[in-house]
């Protein structure tokens, strides 16, 4: 299976479990709770092995408006915006993003058994899409 597929692959199940859980009748903190530890951990565990960027700002934006969760005209920030600071506390994509990828790597260059030696050798060695080159997304 190629990028392109298991992307679609995993957008698709991400939007899955957006759209079940926003059918539900609970309350709006526990509809981003759910979001934040059922759907998310769906694109988290691929960032290292699936080279995307995320887009889906937009989607959940549009589908936030249409469940009447986040009105049209309001900032898409407040979307991701901590609840004690007066926002709803939606994990941001690019955050968890960064924070995976800079967690995998951290790992990668301080392990000192064989198999994370032959994963730093092999890493360093790849032109694309290598761990320990990649910069968060500002």
């Amino acid at each position: 299976m190629d990028d392109s597929q298991m992307k679609d692959k995993l957008v698709k199940a991400f939007y899955h479990h957006i759209w079940q859980i926003l059918k539900t009748e609970l309350n709006l903190k526990n509809k981003i709770t759910a979001i934040n530890t059922l759907a998310t951990p769906v694109l988290v565990y691929s960032f290292g092995i699936i080279n995307w960027l995320m887009k889906l700002r937009r989607q959940i934006k549009k589908k936030a408006s249409n469940e009447r969760i986040h009105h049209l005209k309001a900032d898409v920030n407040r979307l991701y915006i901590s609840r004690q600071n007066g926002g709803r506390g939606l994990v941001e994509l690019e955050s968890a993003y960064s924070a995976a990828i800079i967690g995998l790597s951290a790992d990668i260059k301080q392990g000192n058994d064989r198999l994370t030696i032959l994963v730093q050798e092999y890493d360093a060695n790849k032109i694309k899409n290598s761990l320990q080159k990649k910069k968060p997304i500002q």
